[in-house]
């Protein structure tokens, strides 16, 4: 069972972190995903915003490094607010 998704440095941009985010909302075993330096942007982040509002079971999400801009924060504290369990980190 995965549990553990590391994805530093690939490029997925925000279509990659789309399909993530949309995978994620279904599954139940993921409890970290590292997806730092992949250009995901604040729509990478927006997807996952949405993403887990579904999911509870993950646990830390860092989206360092990934130019999400003011927009992309507004969307990270979206994600704060609905789940409070869950370490993020990210920076502009």
């Amino acid at each position: 069972t995965l549990t553990d998704l590391e994805l530093y440095d690939n490029n997925i941009g925000s279509q990659g972190a789309e399909h993530i985010a949309i995978a994620l909302q279904q599954n139940k075993t993921l409890i970290s995903i590292d997806l730092c330096s992949n250009h995901i942007g604040p729509q990478g982040v927006q997807h996952f915003a949405k993403a887990l509002r579904q999911n509870q079971t993950l646990r830390t999400l860092n989206i360092i490094h990934n130019q999400i801009l003011d927009e992309g924060k507004r969307y990270a504290k979206d994600i704060r607010k609905h789940n409070s369990h869950l370490k993020l980190r990210f920076n502009h």
